[in-house]
């Protein structure tokens, strides 16, 4: 598992700032499979632009949904592979699409799907769910609520939400390097 989280969010958000990432709203008429093109590419420039080299082996799976009701979709993605994943799950990252250009949100790491979206509301976000895992007995779901910083809250749920789902391990896990 990667362990430089801080530099990472650092580097991501001056990328993100400068509009190197990419992606955002499409223009009016462009499909669905377009803006999940330009979030894989941007995606692949952050992570060239912060590690330098490709790692073959990185995945991810990614859902678009809006989650603060501005009418725009945020991307929810779970990154995959051995740079990405530990034995306890996987890094987490939601991006809201700001111009041409992606801001993050909130990230957290130890994440397995299902990832869901919470009727509540925190800061006027949607909160999510995922599957945790500590290592000391049976994943368990947890709330991640933004709270205007880019680490959630994260508090265990007492008892298995019913969320909508957005990720769940039948969504095909992407190549983000060819």
């Amino acid at each position: 598992m990667r362990t430089a989280r801080t530099p990472a969010t650092i580097l991501l958000a001056a990328l993100i700032g400068t509009g190197a990432m990419g992606g955002g709203t499409l223009p009016e008429g462009q499909d669905e499979g377009a803006e999940y093109a330009r979030l894989r590419i941007s995606l692949q420039n952050y992570i060239t632009g912060r590690w330098g080299q490709i790692d073959a082996d990185t995945g991810y799976r990614a859902a678009l949904v809006d989650l603060n009701g501005d009418g725009r979709r945020e991307a929810v993605v779970l990154m995959n592979g051995p740079g990405w994943c530990g034995s306890g799950g996987c890094s987490l990252w939601v991006l809201t699409p700001r111009g041409q250009s992606w801001r993050m949100v909130t990230q957290a790491t130890v994440m397995n799907p299902p990832i869901r979206v919470l009727p509540p509301r925190s800061h006027g976000w949607s909160e999510l769910s995922a599957m945790a895992d500590d290592g000391a007995g049976p994943d368990y779901e947890v709330r991640l609520s933004v709270n205007g910083r880019l680490n959630p809250t994260i508090t265990r749920l007492p008892e298995p939400s019913n969320g909508r789902v957005i990720l769940s391990d039948a969504n095909p896990v992407r190549a983000l390097f060819p």
